[in-house]
């Protein structure tokens, strides 16, 4: 079993929240979000250390909002960059352990079951990087982004084949060396990624995408934390790590 670092990305400030905490800080059955996503990764065997990333305005005070003194594995806390990217580049310089395998993740992705994060890690370990995703069950459309109707999105172009579509969530995992020449690649480039495995993409990697469960969500809105919240009190597999 390979071993993994693990960098969980909580730069938000939470300003599309509407609230004075940022999304990651805000309480789901009766801990912060942030504490359920490290909780999720504390418990698997090859996690040697986890880093978090938090704008720097949250960095020393940031334990006020989150009690992580029930974590077993080392825990270090950096400050973001001006994107995401950046913000991944940063954790990644900040892990200590010579890991082969570093996994990203979304901190407001709190109900990730651990058996999918490991199925997720299994296939990176075998083929050097995977992500969790979910198909896409919409019909979707291509438009030339041009219309003079500001009611329009744009005339139609194609219908994509939507069996071949999927969204990409967190974790994602990938071999340390593929994670690091990836991310230099965009940060010499001038290139802005949107997620880690784009990265790799452009850097001429295979990623595999691994099938995520449906409650696999990422809290952007008011009505996905209630939802969180009706999660966890309906299924006991989101409830627990497993």
């Amino acid at each position: 079993m390979m071993p993994a670092a693990v960098i969980i990305v909580a730069g938000g400030q939470g300003q599309r929240f509407g609230s004075e905490l940022p999304k990651q800080f805000l309480s789901l059955a009766g801990k912060p979000v942030l504490l359920h996503s490290l909780e999720r990764f504390d418990a698997l065997e090859r996690v040697v250390e986890i880093v978090l990333v938090l704008p720097e305005c949250w960095l020393n005070r940031w334990r006020e909002q989150v009690d992580v003194s029930g974590l077993k594995k080392s825990l270090r806390a950096v400050a973001g960059g001006a994107k995401r990217q950046d913000s991944v580049w940063n954790g990644l310089m900040a892990v200590e352990s010579d890991t082969p395998l570093i996994v990203v993740h979304d901190a407001v992705r709190p109900l990730t079951p651990t058996q999918q994060i490991e199925t997720a890690l299994q296939c990176a370990e075998r083929h050097g990087a995977a992500i969790l995703a979910a198909p896409c069950s919409d019909t979707l459309k291509q438009t030339d982004g041009e219309d003079s109707d500001p009611e329009s999105g744009g005339v139609i172009t194609q219908t994509l084949d939507r069996s071949r579509i999927w969204r990409a969530q967190t974790p994602q995992a990938a071999r340390r060396d593929w994670l690091l020449a990836a991310l230099e690649h965009a940060r010499n480039s001038g290139i802005a990624i949107t997620d880690e495995s784009q990265a790799l993409e452009l850097d001429g990697r295979r990623v595999r995408i691994v099938e995520s469960n449906a409650d696999n969500l990422k809290i952007t809105t008011r009505h996905d934390l209630q939802y969180a919240e009706w999660l966890l009190r309906q299924s006991p597999i989101n409830a627990g790590a497993d």
